[in-house]
């Protein structure tokens, strides 16, 4: 009865865009930080998000801080990764293993970032999964001003592997 084997593993569900982007725009750090997913496309290949700039994420000088760009980049590919392989029947578990951010100017206006999982980058973590169980990619997206002028580059290492049997997949969340 207390067989870990025995034990059904709890699968990661399925979300519509729709209720992703409204239950992202609630979740506490990025509602006080002003971050706004404005649209995920339907197979999650990609999302567009703004950072509001806002008395809540202005520094002394008037402009974003750089922890809520930080905070703007962290989970949009874990999120993308984790719905597109739970449509393909895949249980695995997505983190953040690393990352950077390349500040190039001031964020003195609303800020936006468009970020993209191609196709090819799920079919190879597919591959990677199936040989290895683990997957790492490294991915870097502009973050923008009003005026189309980069203010800063993050940089995001995706860390992806399946979820061993005898853990939850929401373990990795």
């Amino acid at each position: 009865m207390g067989d870990m084997a025995a034990r059904e593993v709890k699968k990661l569900p399925v979300v519509s865009p729709r209720k992703m982007r409204w239950l992202m725009a609630i979740y506490p750090p990025l509602l006080f930080n002003r971050i706004v997913p404005r649209r995920f496309a339907d197979d999650y290949s990609s999302c567009e998000v703004v950072i509001r700039r806002s008395w809540l994420n202005r520094n002394i000088n008037g402009t974003i801080f750089g922890g809520t760009l930080f905070c703007a980049a962290d989970p949009w590919h874990g999120v993308m990764y984790w719905q597109r392989l739970a449509r393909l029947g895949h249980n695995v578990q997505v983190w953040v293993r690393a990352a950077e951010m390349d500040f190039r100017k001031p964020g003195r206006t609303d800020l936006t970032m468009f970020i993209q999982v191609p196709d090819a980058h799920i079919e190879a973590c597919v591959e990677a999964l199936d040989s290895r169980g683990k997957y790492k990619h490294v991915y870097e997206t502009p973050i923008t001003d009003t005026y189309g002028d980069i203010v800063a580059v993050s940089k995001i290492v995706v860390y992806v592997r399946r979820t061993p049997d005898n853990e939850d997949a929401t373990l990795g969340f």
